[in-house]
């Protein structure tokens, strides 16, 4: 006969087994937004744009 605290641990996983999924077929490994802290456009940031473009590539 199958104990109850085994019977109570599958009820309670069971739920999980619906949040599973398949890794999917087709990928993409880049970003699609990118956003930035910039506040009232302090600084010299025409400079620092190069940098940034460099860092996301």
């Amino acid at each position: 006969m199958i104990q109850r605290r085994t019977l109570l641990a599958a009820a309670a996983f069971a739920p999980l087994a619906a949040c599973a999924t398949t890794p999917a077929a087709h990928t993409t490994a880049g970003l699609r937004l990118v956003t930035f802290n910039i506040w009232h456009n302090l600084g010299d940031w025409t400079a620092r744009r190069p940098l940034l473009i460099a860092a996301l590539k």
